[in-house]
């Protein structure tokens, strides 16, 4: 994500028990993979691999719309930015409706919602209690990210890696140039 250092800049500090990710590890998620061995991993790149490169070349612009929890209010994990509803948001879903088709034998599954595409800001932890909750999702709604840019750099695989140099917890593992 480019401009990762911008949408920080652009949010209130969170409350307690709420922890932003580095700049350098925002992105938007396409596939989510899971565990898996980096053999495993570069096979699933390699089949989606034309498709990351039609989506590089559309260079879809997304602008935030809202900050939201992940997952059920009860046990969700993480805080995104949503983008606005709107064509380039409705691409990715398409690309990450793809991802998911051509991935499925590797046991990648699409949300029962359908896709939701959205850049990661926080984290909290999962056995966080009701209180701490409570306090995320009111920051998260307090907070006004309506028309930030939402510039996506060349499609990455990362895989889940503390960098204790950079503070970063994801690592490059391959990247495409369109």
């Amino acid at each position: 994500m480019r401009d990762g250092a911008d949408i920080l800049r652009a949010l209130t500090p969170p409350p307690e028990g709420v922890h932003f990710l580095h700049e350098l590890d925002l992105h938007l998620t396409l596939a989510f993979l899971g565990r898996r061995s980096r053999a495993d991993a570069e096979r699933a790149w390699d089949r989606i691999r034309d498709h990351l490169l039609d989506l590089a070349r559309d260079h879809a612009a997304l602008s935030a719309a809202r900050v939201v929890p992940m997952g059920p209010v009860t046990r969700f994990s993480a805080l995104a930015v949503e983008p606005e509803p709107d064509e380039a948001a409705a691409r990715v879903a398409a690309a990450m409706r793809t991802c998911a088709r051509q991935l499925r034998d590797f046991g990648v599954t699409m949300h029962r919602d359908g896709p939701r595409p959205h850049v990661t800001i926080a984290r909290i932890s999962r056995n966080a209690p009701m209180p701490v909750r409570h306090r995320a999702i009111a920051w998260a709604e307090a907070q006004s990210v309506r028309g930030l840019a939402l510039r996506c750099g060349a499609p990455t695989l990362y895989c889940r890696e503390r960098d204790p140099d950079t503070g970063t917890c994801y690592r490059e593992v391959l990247r495409l140039s369109a």
